[in-house]
């Protein structure tokens, strides 16, 4: 698979965690994960390679959370050395905010 131009940066502050980005991800890359504050969760990807770099994540998510860089590596080091996370949650296994 050809690396992709573009990669999600995700800004956890703006996130409101409705996984609409994580249920439009083609590929499956993206998932809630639980971070070290109990209940709060953010969008992340795991597996840097399995991101086509498509956008469907940024167009889905209505609070900015998620924007499309240029900057490959940067967005690649951040997301494999940054993870501000403790476990991807488990589909249906999430509390949904009111």
């Amino acid at each position: 698979m050809a690396r992709p131009d573009r990669l999600p940066w995700i800004i956890p502050e703006s996130c409101e965690c409705c996984a609409d980005c994580v249920s439009r991800c083609p590929t499956g890359a993206l998932a809630l994960w639980e971070t070290h504050h109990e209940g709060v969760h953010v969008p992340w990807i795991a597996e840097v390679d399995a991101c086509n770099g498509c956008g469907a994540c940024e167009r889905a998510c209505p609070w900015g959370g998620i924007s499309l860089t240029s900057f490959v590596d940067d967005a690649r080091t951040r997301l494999l050395a940054r993870r501000p996370v403790v476990r991807p949650v488990e589909e249906g296994s999430r509390d949904t905010r009111a």
